[in-house]
């Protein structure tokens, strides 16, 4: 028998339905709004009025299609079941499906086993199924879905009084489940609101334009510390949650909700019973548009404001670190490891690994170029310090005028030229470590709030009053005998007691001639690696030339020396220009046992610094020192004296 195809929505006549099948089956589907009965009654009504064995109902899901139940027949019953599954080839015709999503119309297979245009489908092909309709499910021109109906054992079951039923239920089902979707919208977001007042995560608060309280949940009453009685009793009015300075934006809010209906969210203050405040977020919005009752959203914003102090802290805290480590580069100081095994150099390393994990103030001493910073950068490192600010002042680089500016800050029009506030050195080390280079050059104005801030870790901004508290762990150094200055009153007494607590003295590099290898060997490479330059070794002349040298600028004249020849060199071996080094310069130690009395027979060194000390009655720095007399630094001297073991003390009173 010759197979038919039909497409459209014209292939019936409603001259076939009775009313009694009308009311049967728009009652069957128009009294549900639960989308899972209303499927499952759908489903039913279809299997019964169309002769189908099967039958599929599709509904669209976001941008895909999925098979929402399945109905079969066995005997007389009929069996529904919710799939909620993907479309495959083994469901249903996949072409037949796609031509009426398509086309919007449906499609009619009599003997869909006979020829037809969907004929070499595999559905078709591998399940033999007789008879085959699927019809949209249509709102207006939008597909709601998509009722698949097949009958494998029968042609031409879809009679024209069936397809007159199947039009009939397709239209109610479209509405019903257009109806049912549009309420368990309206469910889920109803669900939403209630776990959201449930959930206690904000405030909700009921109330009237009159200003009575009708309900609010546990997280509002939390937030103000009231119980509910307090409220809804009509004794606390929601006017009387608001500090009087809030209330004129509260009625301004007022007013926005009686003309529109909604107020966007604002940030207010709350009064708690005990009177303190809370910030908030808070909006609100009228439950009926022609009513008088409104529900207001409170979030607490604490936490928030908390969390904001905090940031605005280490905003404040980076901002110093910031300028900080600008100082830093603007140095242009490259902080590198100590490099050296001689013996006065590990002592200094052994008192840096013992102050280190202290708070205690250290004082540094040694000769101009000798590394003083680079110690206090490795008490800093190794210590709890380490992960906050570093910050170097040289105080002898700066004006006599401003130290005290750049030191502690100074407010806004404290001085001409001073255009806005500016944090001081103390304040941009707050937490951190603050090394003061060359503190012997500080004025006497300077050492007393120096000595404050030793004392009471605060101080005032220059021009300010406002009293600022600091955490900073203090490193100072100098070149100079601060001991015999503050002997002769030229730097305070008090003051250097309080730096003196542990003291680092740094050897010159005179003393250090078995470092100087090591110290060649490490900047060659370094200048040759920067330079982009290949030296493998170093000349045996030029080695015992530098060994030689009693090098008066110590570590930093080493470097230029080494800085400079590797700019020079062009071959694999370093080498310098003899020239570059004094003559006068270049001899043998040891320096002190060179400084002979100029009459006499020559003496020994210890016989020299003895004599010397005698004759000065034990003191080593000022003009009248021993050192001053033997022309070197009193800090070499010191050291001189303390690797002989002389008691100076021993030639006070002679």
């Amino acid at each position: 028998m010759k197979a038919s195809a039909l497409f459209g929505a014209g292939w019936e006549d409603d001259s076939h339905l009775d009313l009694a099948t009308v009311i049967k089956v728009s009652e069957a589907v128009s009294g549900e709004i639960v989308l899972e009965k209303l499927i499952d009654a759908l489903m039913r009504a279809a299997i019964e009025h169309a002769g189908a064995e099967r039958g599929l109902l599709i509904l669209p899901r976001g941008d895909d299609y999925r098979i929402e139940a399945e109905a079969t027949t066995s005997g007389d019953t009929v069996n529904v079941v919710l799939r909620q599954a993907g479309i495959t080839d083994a469901d249903l015709p996949s072409t037949v499906f796609q031509q009426v999503l398509r086309t919007k119309e449906s499609v009619l297979l009599h003997d869909a086993s006979g020829q037809n245009p969907f004929a070499a489908d595999e559905y078709v092909r591998g399940h033999h199924a007789q008879s085959v309709l699927c019809l949209p499910l249509l709102k207006q021109i939008r597909i709601v879905g998509v009722l698949y109906l097949e009958n494998s054992l029968t042609p031409h079951v879809f009679t024209p009084a069936r397809m007159a039923i199947l039009r009939l239920l397709a239209s109610q089902a479209a509405t019903s489940l257009e109806n049912t979707r549009l309420y368990g919208d309206l469910q889920e977001r109803e669900a939403r609101v209630r776990r959201l007042v449930d959930s206690n995560i904000v405030g909700v608060l009921i109330w009237d334009l009159d200003g009575r309280i009708l309900e609010a949940n546990d997280a509002f009453l939390d937030m103000l510390q009231y119980r509910r009685e307090d409220l809804v009793s009509g004794g606390v009015r929601w006017t009387d949650l608001t500090p009087a300075e809030s209330r004129e934006r509260d009625e301004r809010a007022t007013a926005d909700l009686k003309s529109t209906g909604t107020v966007r969210p604002y940030e207010k203050e709350f009064l708690r019973k005990d009177g303190s405040r809370v910030p908030v977020l808070i909006g609100a919005a009228l439950c009926d548009a022609r009513g008088n009752e409104s529900v207001a959203f409170a979030l607490d914003l604490s936490q928030q404001k908390h969390a904001d102090a905090e940031v605005r802290a280490l905003k404040d805290r980076l901002y110093r670190e910031n300028l900080a480590l600008r100082d830093e580069v603007k140095e242009c100081f490259t902080f590198e490891e100590i490099v050296g095994s001689s013996p006065t150099l590990k002592t200094a390393c052994s008192r840096i690994r013992r102050v280190a994990p202290t708070d205690s103030t250290v004082f540094i001493s040694g000769e101009t170029g000798t590394g003083k910073e680079l110690i206090a950068r490795a008490v800093h490192t190794r210590s709890q310090r380490a992960g906050r600010a570093f910050v170097s002042v040289n105080c002898a680089a700066l004006a006599p005028t401003l130290i005290s500016s750049e030191l502690f800050g100074h407010e806004r029009g404290a001085f001409t030229g001073a255009t806005q506030r500016r944090l001081g050195r103390f304040e941009l080390a707050d937490g951190g470590t603050i090394f003061l280079d060359e503190v012997g050059e500080l004025l006497p104005e300077t050492q007393v709030a120096l000595l404050r801030v030793l004392q009471e870790r605060e101080f005032e901004r220059v021009g300010g009053a406002q009293t600022i508290r600091v955490d900073v762990r203090v490193i100072t150094a100098t070149n100079r005998d601060l001991g015999a200055a503050a002997a002769n009153g030229s730097f305070r007494q008090d003051l250097f007691y309080r730096l003196n607590v542990f003291p680092i003295e740094v050897p010159p590099l005179r003393e250090r001639q078995e470092d100087i290898l090591l110290l060649v060997e490490y900047y060659v490479h370094r200048y040759a690696t920067r330079m982009g330059k290949s030296i493998r070794s170093i000349d045996k002349k030029t080695l015992n030339l530098l060994q030689a040298y009693a090098w008066p600028g110590n570590i930093r004249e080493l470097q230029n020396v080494i800085e400079r020849s590797v700019i020079l060199s062009s071959g694999e071996v370093f080498a310098i220009d003899e020239s570059w080094l004094p003559k006068q310069s270049v001899r043998l130690r040891p320096p002190v046992a060179a400084l002979t009395p100029a009459q006499g027979t020559p003496r020994s060194e210890r016989e020299t610094i003895e004599a010397m000390l005698a004759e000065c009655r034990g003191r080593v720095g000022g003009s009248s020192g021993a050192a001053s007399k033997l022309g070197v630094p009193p800090s070499t001297l010191d050291h001189r004296i303390k690797a002989l073991n002389i008691s100076k003390a021993q030639f006070k009173f002679r």
